[in-house]
Formats: structure tokens, sequence, C-alpha cells
């Protein structure tokens, strides 16, 4: 009994501490978007649109610009997007969002091909632990079981929960590094060795090897499935990046597999419908800043694109010349 009671102070201290560093778990961007996703959903009114997923169709994707496609009065799209928000962040944000008995006419969800692919980032479970509420954590779990490491990511979820430093260690080492010993900040790590950084661009593709598509995958249906319950109409957008102008047959052959199983989920209900972005669209280097975010020329063919085909398949009423 005595050994517990110094045992208490002990964690209260180590509470206190975890609090201080992370500034009651408000520190950290990548936890900020998700606030920020809050924060706009909280204020919004809009019941008719709902616009989920990453940075990578928020940049092109707009309130403005889908209310225009459907002759929507202004207000009533809500942007949902969060930074990196992959399909296990979007789950456990519709979760969220069925708990509060939100409802909509119809839903968005961009995707990219590279984020089919397990990714091993804290951030990921991060998102999990913050946004999906507590009687949903059976199935997140059970999602878990489909992937390479899944007690890893159990043990990760409780980490998280427990201390908010373990959940955004890679920002607060950077923010108390600089702080502490002047260390640079993000971006400007090759300052600790070289003056100028070396200009690389990181290829994202996923090989669809099927040990590291089998979680997202199954994460994409428990994904869809609660969408369906969450709006009348859910579109899900196949986005585009840099490797569809690869030659290579091998990626050729992956976008295929990439196509193909995304139709095999959407064939499942007639409420889900698949806009496959990924052809006739955005292609070229060019059309990216960094190979998978939209440049401006990018983004007006993407824009271009999504109209034609919501035309075409009668969803949005053809506009006069």
């Amino acid at each position: 009994m005595k050994k517990a009671l110094y045992i208490i102070p002990f964690i209260v201290g180590v509470w206190y501490l975890d609090n201080v560093a992370s500034k009651d778990r408000t520190v950290g961007w990548e936890r900020n978007s998700v606030f920020d996703a809050r924060k706009r959903l909280k204020a919004s009114k809009a019941r008719n649109t709902i616009l989920l997923g990453s940075s990578t169709s928020v940049d092109w994707l707009r309130p403005k610009m889908v209310e225009k496609l459907f002759r929507l009065s202004s207000g009533t799209v809500v942007d949902a997007h969060v930074n990196g928000c992959h399909q296990g962040c979007t789950f456990s944000q519709v979760k969220g969002l069925l708990k509060k008995r939100k409802h909509y006419k119809r839903a968005f969800y961009g995707t990219n091909e590279f984020q089919i692919c397990e990714e091993d980032h804290s951030k990921r479970i991060m998102q999990h632990q913050m946004m999906l509420p507590v009687e949903d954590l059976p199935e997140l779990f059970a999602q878990y079981s489909q992937a390479q490491q899944p007690l890893r990511n159990i043990a990760r979820y409780f980490g998280i929960t427990l201390s908010s430093v373990y959940g955004d260690t890679n920002f607060l080492q950077r923010q108390w590094s600089h702080k502490l010993i002047g260390a640079p900040r993000r971006g400007r790590d090759h300052r600790w060795y070289k003056k100028k950084r070396k200009r690389t661009m990181k290829e994202h593709w996923c090989d669809y090897s099927p040990d590291k598509v089998a979680y997202k995958l199954s994460l994409s249906k428990a994904l869809y499935g609660s969408m369906l319950r969450l709006a009348d109409d859910v579109f899900i957008l196949l986005l585009p990046d840099q490797t569809l102008s690869d030659k290579d047959p091998e990626k050729k052959r992956v976008w295929q597999l990439h196509r193909k199983s995304h139709q095999q989920i959407a064939d499942s209900d007639e409420h889900l419908h698949l806009i496959d972005l990924s052809q006739g669209g955005a292609h070229l280097p060019r059309h990216f800043r960094d190979g998978y975010h939209l440049s401006g020329e990018g983004t007006r063919i993407q824009q271009t694109l999504l109209a034609k085909l919501l035309e075409e398949k009668g969803w949005t009423r053809k506009r006069r010349p």
C-alpha cells in the first residue's frame, strides 16, 4: 500500500509534464488539422453535401465549386477535409458524424493510389484516437487485424490515449530541440551539415502487394459502408498522380488493379458511385506541385474533368451554352 502511495505522485507528475509539453494536447499541426476540421463542421449548417479526404483533394475540390456544379445555394456544402486524412482517418471522422446524427444528401471522398498501401506514420493512429467514438473501437481494432502489425497499431492507440507527447513525438522533438539547443526548424534540417538542401522528390506509389494493401482495402470497404449511412449518395473520386505518365508496365498494371478493386466495391451498392479522375485528366509532371498535389494547371484540368463526368452520368444538369 505504501509503495502505491509513492507511485501515484509519480504518475501525476508524468501526466502534468506530458500536458505541459503538449500544451494541453493542442500542439502540433497534424493535431490542429483535426481541430480545424471540427471547427468548420461545427460552424457550418450545411446539410446538402460534405467533402471528405486529404490535402490532395482540398486543393481543388472546394465548396463553392461543388455548389456551382449542383446549382446549390451558398453555404450548403461543408469542407470536412483533414490534412493527411486517409481511409482510417476518414472512417473515424464519419463514425463521429454518425454519432452526432449528421446526415447529408451526398458525400465526396477523394483517394489516391499511393494511399492504398500501409504507411507507418504516427499521425494515422493519432487521427483515429482523436475522432473515433469509443463505442466503435471494436470495429477499428477488427480492421487493425488486417494490418501487417496489428498489435503495434493497438499499442499505439492506447499509447496516444495516455500520452499526447507520444502522439505528436516528431513535432515536439523539433519544437523543443529548436528552443533548447537551436536545432533547425522543419524543412531546414540540412543546415546542420550543408549549406544547400539537395532537391529530391519522393515518389508516392503503392505496388499493390497483397500484404501491403489488405488493411487499407478492408478499411475502404468499411469506410464506404459507413458513408452510405452518412449520405444518400456517396461519390468516390480516384485521384491522379504523376505516376500515370510513367511508361513502366508494372505501374500501368497497378493502376488497373487500383481501378478494378474500387469498381468492385462501388458495384456493391447503387448509391455508391465511382468517379475515375485518373483517366483523361492531370497526369504530366507539370500538372503537380510535388507529384500528387495539383498545380494551377492540374487544378483547372481536374475541375473540368469532374464537371464533365458528373454531367455525363446525369448527376448534374447540362449547362446552357
